[in-house]
């Protein structure tokens, strides 16, 4: 072996041992206890910025004006439209809805706003003087406002929990539907979508629309504010269901329904009560007995919920942002049945600015009341809380009650830690088996000290298995899942 090749062999290793010190102090983070529970409070941030890039082609654009126009003159034709447009101000709602029935904090974000600077590409401008908008290669400059679901677009749209209504009473005066509805990157693909004329003229567009979910109204019929016309999809171009919402007046003239400093289009708001530039807020908060899992585009999103738990279960804690910020702070509490403070911490971003976002903690209730808990969460000086139920275990006890052995986390993914009291001497065996009695040899253990060791999980097993723990008088077994 010659002298440069040793050189640079030994870089590489010592390039390797960097990459695998900092993957490891990420994969171990720091627990805290809390009497014979644990936390882990450091917390894990998963950021989205989604660049929908839902653009409508000039070949598009023009069949739809054309099709407007031809519509509104045959509705006038049957006197279905007044010939001249009254002269005074349409002002919108949120064209918006949560289906019925659910209670989530919220359900979507805006990941772009209309774009200002006619300049292209990689010149943008919002409402606001700020770039939360996008301009493409060839000369498309965002025309409308994108409102997309969060969190689960998939999942909503899959079970029409995103609903798109009326944001003026108005006719509809033009219709697309029946297109494909899962699309997952920048096409030239037609989309679905409905266009309502108000009586000051103006034209609003709604696209994106779920195949086969518009309105059994036609062209000609009056739809009020906030009447349904469909369910948010990802229809045309588009990488997750949203809603492309476009204002023109009625001389044609694109308008930005956001009034702010560097709105080159119109002087003042188009909404009854528009949002902040930045909406900040959480959509969800939940309880998991796993992470969620975000498949890839276009495959339903699995959130993995439950509120139901025994002591001793790894509990996740999951809080879903929108429009999270660099340094915004965010304060978690969690109760006792009797509404006594169990623990609580503080998390604060050092991230990026994200549209959208998910936290994760985890926490193990052991020795603690068994009843109804309240996870809390204050940000941005609102409350949101959600309340879980913590029970005896009804699964495999040890066979000395008295031994209390903590896994965790669990359910287990790449590690899994196990924490031994002083109590449990002169350990023989550890041994892993599934349901079916099978050692499983995939799984190698690592001793952190006497009484504390960790297994590192191999070959992506997943399923519920039992740790059996031997010992010169005892055998102890406690059952943990693998996901």
């Amino acid at each position: 072996m010659n002298k440069s090749y040793s050189i640079l062999l030994i870089i590489l290793i010592i390039v390797f041992h960097l990459i695998n010190s900092k993957s490891f102090a990420q994969e171990y983070p720091e627990i805290k206890k809390i009497g014979k529970g644990q936390i882990f409070f450091s917390g894990i941030l998963n950021g989205f910025n989604y660049n929908i890039y839902d653009k409508i082609t000039g070949e598009q654009r023009k069949y739809i004006n054309e099709k407007i126009a031809e519509n509104i003159i045959v509705l006038k034709q049957q006197g279905k439209l007044i010939q001249k447009f009254k002269n005074y101000e349409i002002l919108f709602e949120l064209p918006l809805k949560l289906k019925d029935g659910l209670t989530d904090q919220g359900f979507y974000s805006i990941s772009a706003y209309v774009d200002h600077d006619t300049l292209y590409p990689n010149h943008i401008l919002d409402y606001n003087c700020g770039n939360i908008t996008y301009d493409l290669d060839d000369g498309y400059n965002h025309t409308g406002t994108d409102f997309f679901t969060w969190p689960f677009p998939w999942y909503k749209m899959d079970n029409d929990e995103a609903e798109v209504i009326a944001a003026a009473s108005g006719i509809i005066v033009l219709k697309q539907d029946g297109n494909f509805d899962r699309n997952c990157e920048e096409n030239y693909d037609p989309w679905n979508a409905i266009y309502i004329l108000h009586e000051d003229g103006s034209i609003t567009w709604y696209g994106h629309f779920k195949k086969n979910s518009l309105t059994a109204k036609n062209v000609g019929e009056t739809v009020n504010t906030g009447e349904f016309l469909g369910i948010v999809g990802g229809s045309g171009s588009s990488i997750t269901p949203h809603l492309h919402f476009e204002v023109h007046d009625a001389n044609n003239n694109l308008i930005d329904p956001f009034h702010g400093p560097c709105n080159s289009l119109n002087n003042k708001s188009w909404w009854i009560e528009q949002l902040p530039y930045k909406d900040a807020g959480i959509n969800k908060i939940s309880t998991n007995f796993k992470l969620p899992v975000f498949p890839e585009c276009p495959e339903q999103e699995i959130p993995n919920e439950s509120n139901n738990f025994y002591l001793k279960d790894t509990v996740f804690l999951l809080c879903y942002f929108r429009n999270l910020s660099t340094g915004d702070s965010v304060n978690f509490f969690i109760y006792r049945p009797d509404n006594t403070l169990w623990t609580n911490w503080t998390w604060s971003s050092t991230w990026q600015f994200y549209t959208a976002a998910w936290l994760y903690h985890w926490i193990i209730i052991n020795n603690e009341m068994e009843g109804i808990w309240k996870y809390k969460i204050v940000y941005k000086d609102k409350t949101y809380e959600h309340f879980f139920e913590v029970l005896n275990s009804a699964g495999i006890s040890n066979q000395n009650k008295n031994a209390e052995i903590i896994l965790y986390p669990n359910p287990a993914s790449a590690y899994i830690n196990i924490e031994m009291p002083e109590s449990i001497e002169n350990i023989h065996d550890i041994k892993i088996y599934d349901l079916l009695g099978n050692d499983i040899s995939n799984i190698r253990f690592k001793k952190i000290d006497k009484n504390n060791f960790r297994i590192s999980i191999l070959n992506n097993i997943k399923g519920i298995f039992f740790l059996q723990l031997t010992t010169k008088n005892f055998v102890y077994i406690e059952k943990f899942m693998i996901n």
